[in-house]
């Protein structure tokens, strides 16, 4: 067989200058394609990726909900200073005896003959070197004094916390 030709790119023009293969890359049938793997990996790095993104966002929704509730717990145990009223300042004016305080001022007390009798917190002192008493939400609160400011530990918050909800 004698060739016509001298280039075969020439007689392949319509096939960009290329002979077509012996067996089709899908085989005869189109069953025997080969299989893209490339596609299978970056779909399972982007899965991947994406439960490492939600772990880490549960993991860091579940710290800070953490830490938004021992926040919470927090305020809950300690009573800021401005939200006492000091019940000696407020005994001289008409507030304190408008207020459903003077109830939580009277306090029962039992002798030893089993009788009751209703004292006024106006025979005791209200406040003393170490001591003193405060209202807050219309209720009587004992608290103590220090001459430095007391700083809470973690040991002591959560001792309060139990207190708390113990209630």
């Amino acid at each position: 067989m004698t060739k016509n030709y001298n280039d075969e790119s020439v007689i392949w023009a319509n096939r960009g200058g290329k002979r077509p293969l012996y067996k089709p890359i899908c085989g005869y049938t189109g069953t025997e394609c080969p299989q893209n793997i490339t596609i299978y990996i970056l779909i399972g790095v982007g899965l991947v990726l994406l439960l490492l993104v939600a772990t880490l966002g549960g993991i860091g929704y579940a710290v800070r909900e953490k830490l938004k509730e021992k926040e919470r717990l927090t305020r809950e145990c300690l009573i800021p200073y401005s939200e006492l009223q000091n019940i000696k300042e407020l005994k001289s004016s008409e507030d304190m005896k408008s207020l459903e305080a003077n109830k939580s001022l009277k306090s029962l007390q039992s002798s030893q003959s089993g009788s009751t009798k209703l004292t006024s917190m106006d025979d005791k002192k209200l406040e003393t070197e170490n001591y003193v008493h405060f209202l807050y939400n219309r209720e009587v609160v004992f608290a103590i004094k220090y001459q430095v400011r007391v700083r809470i530990f973690n040991e002591d918050l959560f001792q309060l916390m139990k207190v708390v909800t113990s209630k």
